[in-house]
Order: structure tokens, then sequence, then C-alpha cells
């Protein structure tokens, strides 16, 4: 865990009234691997970067897929992101209260 900074790589998103980009570094961990992307699509209103220990964050990204693709099929229109955001704050949190 103490070691998790270390893997990342700078990102920058950037908001305005008609537009969102997101901008990452791509890095190899070691010279034997290959690049990690970086930027993905979670729907097609939503995309995200993640840095970091790429397993966790890409746990994280299922379960944003998973939200998104479960929410359109019962009410048949995009996830609005502030609940996604909150559905995701709240599984990482769950995280911190268990054990075992």
């Amino acid at each position: 865990a103490m070691e998790a900074p270390s893997f990342g790589s700078p990102s920058v998103g950037l908001a305005s009234k008609d537009a969102v980009v997101l901008v990452a570094v791509r890095r190899q961990t070691t010279p034997l691997s290959s690049f990690q992307d970086k930027l993905f699509e979670v729907d097609k209103h939503i995309g995200i970067c993640i840095s970091g220990i790429y397993a966790d964050a890409y746990k994280m990204l299922r379960l944003l897929r998973d939200e998104c693709t479960e929410y359109t099929y019962v009410y048949d229109t995009p996830h609005p992101v502030g609940p996604l955001v909150a559905k995701l704050a709240e599984d990482a949190q769950a995280r911190t209260q268990f054990w075992g």
C-alpha cells in the first residue's frame, strides 16, 4: 500500500460548459511491461481516468459499468452521474469498514 502512489502517473481533467477533456500520461511500470490504458468509457456519457494499482481501479470500473448497464436496462435512460459517484464512494467506504 505504501508503494501504490509510485505506480501512478499524472492525469488532468478539464471541464467547461460544453466539453470535458481527460488527459493522462501512460508509462511502463517495469521495462518489460506494456503500457496500460488509463482512460476508459464507463457509459456513453461518462468516462474515467484511473491511476495507482491497476487491478483495484479496474474493479471499480467494472462496478461502474455494471451499475450503468443495470440502470439503463431498468429505466431506459442513461445513469445520472451524481448517484453513480455516490455508489462508487459507498462501495469504496464499505471496504474500510470490514476485514477478514
